[in-house]
């Protein structure tokens, strides 16, 4: 079987993942064609429709040579295209497990996916349909089996009549996300507000909430919860001290549960390894604590592990599962391989995008030359936008399509913050030499895809004042010497100069809008963004005029 096809997403953040002969080909979200962020602005015409079509693009091949078809069982839509070929349905939850175990360097693995509301799973009390929320199980070689272990149904919520989901540990975070003010999919921004407070207001938030050995976490979502955040907010005169420590509390709430549930999951499989998926799992505090405290030896997050990632989990959960395919490899190296998934743009593409703006362009075809080029600029202050190789899959960026800088002032954040018209309380992240990572950091294993946090050591804050958080912690990506892209070389060229090998990470994106995917895209975003030169492949662009 050489090519599979996956399809994924739920009413948001649809994807495609195309493998061949088990590996990943191309994948990439609908958001970064269509530019409508998580792509739930077009979900009702055709979902996964721009991504398939830009998987086959990039490997010259139509629908009729794909063969095999999975798709995750609950995607919203009208235009259901895949109803008219072949195709398997796989279960939400199953998919968030399959692409964290499939992508993972382990032949075995515990396996654990907590979300806000994965797939329906039967019905509940007065006929009302129950959904997954937590899900525990093992892989093993080519096999995968998981159980639900706590549901929820999907109800309408009284305080902003839209739907959310009972039992259900994300939709508990999400809650608390829209009542201090930080929005839809600002779960990100409750975990960095949460070090600016303290859990003052756990216990209060533990009355609406139980979980146990037994009860891994209920929640109802009519209990009061809602209001008793409003009202405390409103009679604290909408008070940021307070948000912060809602945040901290219900960050606190979230890390005891899931501890309890990784610690109980350890003892009923005694395995040494855990993968992990769901969007709870892109809370990086939470992950390190996993690490740390839950008994396993290592632990693994898969880069998308929001259903953006449930594109992925069908296409291989399809071809290791179903169809019985074993791996050769199982390596990290491998892993690292699903994180930066999407089409390379040639030179000629580039230098057509760049005859439609007012820039100037340079082409520098020796690599030194760049690189050295490169670390001057950062070392005399300047944010530089990197455009190479293919782009990342997931919310993060990882270096293919960053903003970066030097962390050597505080006063950097605030003005990448500035940059991207971000709230000035959210940290960036660093990347560093994966060998010299716990030179700089307390941290205990690679972490190639942002998603875990680590402190930065005492004696290097404030050299590094620009990376760290206002509790000293930093959200850091490490870079492996087997990594190719220019991320490395700049790394080693600071520390040649002597300076730490640590840069500042953020994506490159307009605010509101994805990640920016072609040349196109990255030139208009980067005339419209004050940064001071952007590097595309070879090419050094900078700005001339100004954008239409």
């Amino acid at each position: 079987m050489k090519w599979v096809l996956g399809l994924g997403g739920s009413n948001h953040d649809f994807s495609a993942t195309l493998l061949r002969n088990g590996h990943p080909h191309t994948i990439i979200e609908d958001e970064r064609i269509s530019g409508h962020r998580y792509g739930d602005r077009h979900w009702a015409s055709s979902p996964c429709l721009p991504s398939v079509e830009y998987c086959l693009r990039n490997a010259n091949i139509s629908l009729s040579d794909i063969d095999a078809v999975f798709v995750s069982n609950d995607i919203e839509g009208h235009n259901r295209f895949w109803e008219k070929v072949p195709h398997q349905l796989v279960s939400h939850h199953v998919c968030h497990a399959a692409a964290a175990y499939y992508s993972s360097p382990f032949e075995r693995a515990a396996t654990l996916v907590i979300d806000g509301k994965g797939g329906p799973i039967g019905s509940g009390k007065n006929g009302k349909r129950n959904f997954e929320t937590i899900s525990t199980g093992l892989g093993i070689d080519t096999n995968l089996e998981l159980e639900t272990i706590q549901s929820g149904e999907h109800l309408i919520s009284t305080s902003t009549w839209k739907y959310i989901s009972s039992n259900s540990i994300g939709w508990f975070y999400s809650i608390v996300t829209e009542c201090i003010g930080m929005g839809p999919e600002g779960e990100g921004k409750t975990m960095a507000l949460a070090a600016f407070g303290k859990p003052t207001f756990k216990n209060e938030l533990l009355d609406f909430v139980k979980f146990d050995t037994e009860r891994p976490f209920e929640m109802d979502p009519y209990g009061g919860l809602w209001t008793f955040i409003f009202e405390l907010i409103t009679k604290n005169e909408n008070s940021f001290s307070v948000k912060a420590d809602l945040a901290a509390s219900a960050q606190a709430i979230i890390e005891d549960a899931i501890l309890l549930i990784t610690k109980t999951l350890k003892k009923k499989t005694k395995e040494r390894y855990l993968v992990y998926g769901g969007g709870v799992a892109l809370n990086g505090v939470v992950n390190t604590r996993i690490r740390e405290e839950s008994g396993f030896d290592d632990l693994f997050v898969f880069p998308a592990s929001g259903d953006n990632g449930l594109s992925s989990g069908a296409a291989l959960y399809g071809y290791h599962h179903v169809n019985g395919h074993k791996l050769n490899e199982r390596s990290l190296a491998r892993s690292i391989s699903f994180a930066q998934p999407g089409k390379v743009y040639s030179n000629k593409e580039i230098e057509k995008a760049a005859r439609e703006f007012s820039v100037s362009t340079e082409d520098i075809d020796n690599q030194s030359d760049i690189i050295e080029r490169i670390v001057m600029q950062l070392m005399g202050g300047s944010v530089l936008a990197l455009y190479q190789g293919g782009s990342e899959f997931g919310p993060r960026a990882l270096g293919n399509r960053s903003l970066i800088a030097l962390p050597s002032t505080s006063n950097i954040q605030r003005r990448m913050n500035k940059i991207k018209r971000r709230e000035t309380f959210r940290p960036f992240a660093p990347i560093v030499l994966e060998e010299k990572a716990e030179h700089y950091f307390e941290i205990s294993a690679p972490s190639p895809f942002m998603l875990e946090i680590a402190p930065i050591r005492k004696e290097f804050r404030t050299q590094l004042s620009g990376a760290a958080h206002v509790d000293g912690s930093a959200r850091v990506q490490t870079i492996a010497p087997y990594q190719k892209g220019l991320i490395r070389p700049i790394l080693l060229e600071l520390e040649k100069r002597g300076l730490p090998p640590v840069i500042l990470n953020t994506s490159f994106n307009l605010k509101g809008r994805p990640i920016v995917e072609t040349p196109y895209d990255a030139i208009k975003a980067f005339l419209h963004l004050d940064v001071d030169a952007l590097i595309m492949e070879s090419f050094w662009v900078e700005k001339h005029g100004s954008s239409d």
